[in-house]
């Protein structure tokens, strides 16, 4: 009897770390983590903010991703590519697709000729961080102080004329990709051990001035038990 109860207590043991264990690996074997960066042929661009590109005296490449999607770090709203790029979060289901518009506009220089930016002084009074308890209450109100500029009449009246020249002006090209496919192939790639591990799928789309795009991916694994060459 003391032989049999004792099978049952390491039969019912084993069963719970089996148990214990698929759930860790259901966790774990999610695969990489996909980051997406967007660029024009020559300057890095801001998909999200027609305003904020880098100073640039040539003709430039406006890049606006039509498809909402959720931004590592967002805090669950659409936040949209911040600074030409996107880290998606692996507990969140990634977007079947993404669309892009994009097409040759204006260089910074003669845009700015055009449609006067709002100057510097308009920010001279922007909320000191020294002024707020935490840092996540002086970007609450940094980000209410400059929505508020934003829609002084005189300045968002210049805004939506420029992106209505935009809308109108630019011979606007599309372009689609596809992230669940993407990550497929990796998943499909990795053995079980790389999958567990952590690690990014980086994911490069270059837009060209003659309206062709190119994709470039490479996995880089964040366990330093991986040797560098593996990360490609």
């Amino acid at each position: 009897m003391t032989n049999l109860i004792k099978s049952l207590l390491i039969s019912v043991s084993m069963l719970s770390m089996s148990c214990s264990s698929a759930g860790l690996t259901n966790k774990l074997a999610r695969g990489p983590t996909l980051k997406i960066q967007v660029e024009q042929e020559h300057i890095y661009t801001d998909v999200s903010d027609k305003d904020s590109f880098e100073y640039d005296t040539e003709p430039r490449i406006i890049i606006e991703s039509l498809t909402p999607v959720i931004c590592k770090g967002g805090g669950g709203t659409n936040d949209d590519f911040l600074a030409g790029s996107c880290a998606f979060d692996e507990d969140k289901p990634l977007p079947e697709k993404i669309e892009f518009r994009y097409g040759v506009w204006l260089s910074n220089e003669e845009a700015d000729k055009r449609f006067p930016p709002i100057p510097f002084e308009a920010y001279e009074n922007l909320p000191d961080d020294r002024d707020f308890k935490t840092f996540d209450d002086w970007l609450e109100a940094r980000d209410e102080f400059r929505a508020k500029v934003f829609n002084k009449p005189e300045y968002k009246k210049i805004r939506e004329a420029k992106f209505a020249a935009m809308d109108q002006e630019i011979d606007w090209h599309a372009y689609t990709i596809y992230p669940r496919q993407i990550m497929q192939r990796y998943h499909d790639d990795m053995g079980f051990i790389n999958r567990m591990r952590a690690s990014i799928v980086d994911y490069t789309i270059t837009f060209h001035y003659d309206m062709s795009v190119t994709e470039e991916d490479s996995i880089l694994y964040l366990d330093p038990a991986v040797p560098r060459w593996l990360s490609k």
